[in-house]
């Protein structure tokens, strides 16, 4: 999201920095300084219209390749209102045109984004050759995870902002219909949320289908294995208890009438098996 670059941004020291590039639009051919930011790491961009060198923010003697994992690296260059993206590949070549915004690449697109006034942004979805193959009418765009990519439509300041998913062909695959959805996971799955109110977390698959019904107060997911933890309040109590990623609600005596998800999670991580199955 914007705020986690603007967070980097401060992590950058004016002083190393000095002579970067501000305020200016890039033709494509130009050399240039610039910024990037991989997995929470930023970046100084060198680029010469020869290639692109890319080195790591305070250390200019390592060289970093590993951010071209996906084949392009997205660029910042500018400042504030003036600040401009686009994506390069190792021989510093450009692909698209430039964006007010734009995310890191993943399973092949990126999230850009064009301000529409001080505060707004519309959002769509690029390829790796700069081709735009989902129009800008989002009001924000997750980076894709396994396929899909969770959306979101309306104004979050009146509480009218709605979350879907789309899959890497731009189709709207999830309606915009939900207050939350998660990432969907491996199993094709992902959390979504129906209101506000207690009880309304559930589970669906990609086709958007209801595999969990919105029944519980929290559900999370235990990383490294097939299983869900699920919370529900009733009346002034609380259950825990473990889902599939089937959508079935585990009944053994071991892992039932918990009040606690804390503990119910402690002890499945002790019972968890090596391929994320249990006993």
């Amino acid at each position: 999201m914007r705020r986690s670059v603007k967070i980097a941004s401060m992590i950058l020291s004016a002083n190393l920095f000095l002579g970067l590039l501000g305020g200016v639009t890039v033709k494509a051919n130009d050399s240039l300084r610039g910024y990037a930011y991989k997995d929470g790491k930023a970046y100084v961009v060198e680029i010469t219209g020869k290639e692109a060198k890319v080195v790591e923010a305070g250390n200019a003697n390592k060289v970093s390749s590993e951010v071209f994992k996906e084949d392009r690296l997205t660029v910042r260059v500018g400042e504030g209102d003036s600040e401009k993206y686009f994506c390069i590949d190792k021989e510093g070549k450009r692909y698209g045109e430039e964006y007010d915004d734009m995310g890191e690449f993943s399973e092949g697109l990126v999230r850009v984004g064009k301000r529409i006034n001080k505060e707004e942004y519309r959002y769509g979805v690029m390829d790796s050759n700069g081709k735009l193959i989902v129009p800008m009418k989002y009001t924000w765009i997750d980076d894709f995870l396994n396929g899909m990519a969770v959306v979101r439509s309306g104004d979050a300041n009146r509480g009218a902002s709605k979350a879907g998913a789309i899959d890497k062909n731009g189709k709207e695959v999830v309606p915009l219909k939900y207050e939350n959805i998660y990432s969907f996971n491996k199993y094709g799955l992902a959390i979504v949320s129906t209101g506000w109110d207690d009880n309304s977390k559930g589970l669906i698959n990609q086709k958007g289908e209801m595999v969990v019904s919105s029944q519980y107060n929290m559900i999370y997911e235990i990383d490294e294995s097939e299983l869900y933890l699920a919370e529900k309040i009733e009346g002034t109590s609380t259950t825990c208890g473990l889902i599939n990623y089937k959508g079935e609600l585990l009944t053994s005596d071991k892992y039932s009438n918990f009040e606690n998800y804390a503990d119910l999670k402690m002890l499945v991580l002790k019972n968890i098996k090596d391929d994320g199955t249990m006993d």
